[in-house]
C-alpha cells in the first residue's frame, strides 16, 4: 500500500513540477527550467520546509484527516491539505493572484485524475474545498489558499487459482 508521504510527493510533483536534485521533497519545474508544474508557482513542498518558503508563490502539501470505509477495504478516502501562499499580507495587490489559483488548481486535478503511482492501487485526487485567508508560516503571515484534497485509494485485487 502506498504510504501518505508517497501520496504527498505525487501531489507535489503534479503541482510543483520536476523533483529538485538538491532539496528532498521539493518539486519545482520553475527552478529546473522546464514547463512542469502549475504556471506561476515557484514550486511545491511535500514536507514542511525547514528554511521557510523562499520565493513566492509557493505551495505545500500536508497530511489531513482520513475517512475509512468500514466493510469496504478495497476503497479508502483520505484528505490532504494543499496550502498555496502567494504573498506576504502587507501587499494588497497580490490578493487577485490568490483568487486565480482557485480555478487553476481545480482544473489541474480534474485533468490529472490519477496521481500516477504504480503500486497496485488507483489513486484519484480532487480538490473538494478551499478557504482563502491569512496563514502564518514560519513566523510570516501570507495570503494563501488552504485547499482540501480528497484522495481515493482503490486497491485492485488479483485472484489466482
Amino acid at each position: 500500500m502506498v504510504d501518505d508521504q508517497a501520496i504527498m510527493d505525487a501531489v507535489a510533483l503534479l503541482v510543483g513540477g520536476t523533483v529538485s536534485p538538491t532539496k528532498p521533497h521539493f518539486y519545482s519545474g520553475f527552478n529546473v527550467g522546464d514547463a512542469t508544474g502549475v504556471a506561476g508557482l515557484k514550486g511545491c513542498w511535500s514536507t514542511v520546509p525547514s528554511s521557510g518558503f523562499g520565493e513566492l508563490p509557493m505551495a505545500m502539501v500536508m497530511a489531513g484527516p482520513f475517512i475509512a470505509k468500514i466493510g469496504q477495504p478495497e476503497e479508502e478516502v483520505e484528505r490532504f491539505r494543499l496550502l498555496v501562499a502567494v504573498a506576504p499580507v502587507d501587499s494588497e495587490s497580490d490578493m487577485p493572484s490568490l483568487i486565480a489559483y482557485k480555478k487553476i488548481l481545480q482544473q489541474l486535478f480534474r485533468d490529472h485524475m490519477q496521481l500516477g503511482l504504480a503500486y497496485g492501487e488507483v489513486l484519484q485526487g480532487f480538490i473538494v474545498a478551499g478557504t482563502p485567508g491569512n496563514y502564518i508560516i514560519g513566523g510570516t503571515e501570507y495570503y494563501a489558499w488552504d485547499f482540501t484534497l480528497e484522495v481515493t485509494r482503490e486497491i485492485n485485487y488479483t485472484y489466482t487459482s
